[in-house]
């Protein structure tokens, strides 16, 4: 069957032996087609922390880990490919939890200001994530600075033997 709509074009997967122990998609965009988050929230696209050209973006989302110490390793993945793939940007609906675990690995973030979400879009099964406390909040962040703090964690984990590349 044809894909959904907002289903993510792409998934990066962690494995241990053939289990999936993490996760996390990628959105990309030409500059006429929305993203999903675009859909979820409002916001004013002239006051983003980053100018709001969406061919320069990916929509990072559905981020799951359920082993420890493969986080960092999928997020730098992640990151790795979309500059590969010439973006500069991401962005991110995230859960504060979320946004504290992001802030320990070094990340930046950058809230979007103002942003509120378009209860009309999202189903009302889910609204409470994003009505009662905790709640999430959209964040951009800046590839390239991303990637140079990942990487610095990540070479010190390598070593430490908590994970390894194949």
């Amino acid at each position: 069957g044809r894909p959904h709509p907002h289903d993510p074009e792409i998934i990066c997967g962690a494995f241990q032996d053939t289990r999936i122990v993490g996760t996390m998609s990628l959105e990309f965009r030409d500059d006429e087609t929305q993203f999903s988050l675009e859909a979820s929230y409002f916001f004013d696209r002239t006051r983003t922390p980053f100018p709001f050209i969406r061919s320069t973006f990916v929509q990072f989302g559905r981020w799951t880990a359920i082993v420890p110490n493969i986080s960092h390793a999928l997020i730098y993945s992640a990151n790795r490919y979309a500059l590969h793939c010439g973006k500069q940007y991401g962005w991110s609906e995230i859960m504060p939890k979320v946004a504290d675990r992001f802030r320990e690995l070094g990340v930046v973030l950058y809230p979007i200001p103002d942003a509120r979400p378009n209860l009309a879009s999202i189903p009302p099964h889910m609204q409470e994530l994003f009505t009662e406390d905790p709640h999430f909040s959209l964040y951009m962040v800046d590839l390239k600075e991303k990637d140079q703090r990942l990487a610095v964690r990540l070479r010190q984990e390598l070593r430490e033997g908590k994970f390894v590349f194949k």
